[in-house]
């Protein structure tokens, strides 16, 4: 009798082990990271960069579900003074050390009409001949903010404004309107540095062609 009542004990701890184990098994299951707002956000240079943030779900032993949106971990930064590409990283990490896939952000940080806006210190290099220092201005078009104006390129004894139109991944290329300006047919592409303080356009005025450096 003593025998078969430890052997009926035996049974029951194991089958209570097993049932223990059956309702905790081990956690192994990644937190899912899901962004609020749009995987790409646009901003140009000077405007501030608002965090959308994003949140997180775990499931335990249990398959029960979980928010854990405060364990998120926000990595990157966003240089709002340079047009560029930023990324933003977004990770959590469950009680059971179970981290979830990165998810990422990009910002990219644009130029436009308002940013460019303002005086410059101009400098040319051409074929005639170089050009003393002299100053230009870029003014906002009227069709846009990805319209400007550039005025004085050159310094001709007329003061010539050539509408042009900014283009690029971040809006750092810049295509002067081609036409007759004081009479002289004027075409030509430039570039703009990412803080936007160094402008160059590489232009014909007539039968000349020159590179001007300007820096704001």
């Amino acid at each position: 009798m003593k025998k078969q009542f430890l052997s009926i004990t035996a049974t029951l701890l194991i089958a209570s082990a097993f049932v223990l184990t059956s309702c905790n098994k081990e956690d192994t299951t990644a937190p899912t990271v899901t962004l609020k707002g749009d995987a790409e956000v646009v901003i140009y240079v000077g405007d501030n960069y608002t965090e959308a943030g994003a949140t997180a779900t775990d499931l335990d032993g249990k398959d029960n579900e979980s928010d854990i949106s405060s364990s998120i971990v926000i990595t990157g930064a966003v240089d709002k003074t340079k047009a560029g590409s930023y990324t933003i990283s977004y990770k959590a990490t469950d009680e059971a050390g179970n981290a979830s896939t990165e998810v990422k952000r990009t910002v990219k940080v644009k130029h436009s009409n308002a940013t460019l806006s303002g005086s410059y210190t101009g400098t040319e290099s051409c074929n005639f001949g170089p050009v003393a220092s002299y100053s230009g201005t870029v003014t906002n078009g009227t069709t846009g903010i990805l319209s400007i104006v550039v005025g004085n390129l050159g310094n001709f004894t007329t003061t010539i404004n050539i509408p042009a139109t900014l283009s690029g991944d971040f809006n750092e290329k810049i295509t002067l309107t081609s036409g007759n300006y004081a009479g002289l047919a004027m075409a030509g592409t430039g570039t703009i540095e990412p803080d936007g303080k160094k402008i160059t356009i590489s232009y014909t005025a007539g039968t000349d062609n020159c590179t001007a450096t300007w820096l704001k």
